[in-house]
């Protein structure tokens, strides 16, 4: 497992957003997958997204070891 130093979070800026809604629009931007490894839906859901063994692509030059 890689070492996890930091939690970031983001807020997608896009109302009723799910795991799915978001992995869609990080493909059509040219990512493998969704970048995020958890996403709070706005009815309290927590869904998964990226695997934690895998980094994020979520926040330029942290992505190696947060979540």
């Amino acid at each position: 497992m890689r070492p996890l130093r930091k939690v970031i979070l983001h807020a997608s800026g896009h109302a009723g957003d799910d795991a799915i809604k978001i992995d869609k629009r990080h493909r059509a931007r040219g990512l493998k997958r969704i970048g995020f490894h958890y996403v709070i839906c706005d009815d309290g859901r927590l869904e998964r997204g990226r695997e934690l063994r895998e980094p994020g692509a979520h926040c330029l030059g942290f992505n190696s070891d947060s979540i």
